[in-house]
């Protein structure tokens, strides 16, 4: 499962953010006529979601490292690594893991607040950290070659929190679109005043 790494890119960084974006507006906009069939949708991501991410924590490491363990901050001390043992490779291998331990938590922010409205956005970033967290957890108990890592705890948020903020944007754009197409209908049907 860890392999998808390898395929990151920021190409494919931003293309996956820009995707939960048109998602996100696309269900905003649609919110609007059918708020029950837009949550129902919402709660079945989540779960698709949910499965995704456990699949990732419960899976056994065939990475060979080993028993596992706590580690409180492998990238940062690879990245700062002046060392012939440590290659470019992996600490490219470095950004990519963060990339996709933010990227995985992105979508969690937009599903919460399509089912849950009234949710702040600090309650939908602790939500998103406290479920990084968990997921460290799981691993850390589960054993498994797994390695429990802080720096994935913090990543995970930092996705949550790049999540809450697409879904604001869009939220926004949502909004001016709605009014956008409803002026011009008006216009087109003159029902605006000026005909």
């Amino acid at each position: 499962m860890w392999r998808i790494v390898l395929h990151l890119s920021p190409f494919t960084t931003a293309a996956a953010v820009v995707l939960v974006f048109c998602f996100t507006v696309v269900f905003r906009l649609a919110e609007a006529d059918r708020p029950c069939a837009v949550r129902r949708v919402a709660a079945l991501l989540l779960v698709a979601w949910t499965a995704v991410v456990l699949l990732a924590t419960l899976a056994a490491s065939d990475s060979g490292t080993g028993g596992g363990g706590l580690w409180l901050s492998p990238g940062f001390d690879t990245l700062i690594t002046d060392s012939p043992y440590v290659t470019a490779e992996e600490k490219r291998m470095v950004w990519r893991q963060w990339t996709a331990n933010a990227l995985m938590f992105v979508p969690l922010p937009v599903l919460v607040t399509l089912l849950w409205r009234d949710l702040s956005a600090l309650t939908c970033f602790l939500l998103c950290a406290g479920a990084g967290a968990a997921v460290e957890a799981t691993q850390w108990l589960q054993g498994n070659g797994r390695v429990v890592d802080l720096d994935d705890v913090a990543f995970n948020a930092f996705g949550g929190a790049l999540g809450i903020g697409v879904n604001a944007v869009a939220i926004v754009t949502a909004r001016r679109l709605r009014r956008t197409t409803t002026a011009g209908v008006s216009r087109a049907r003159g029902e605006d005043g000026d005909g």
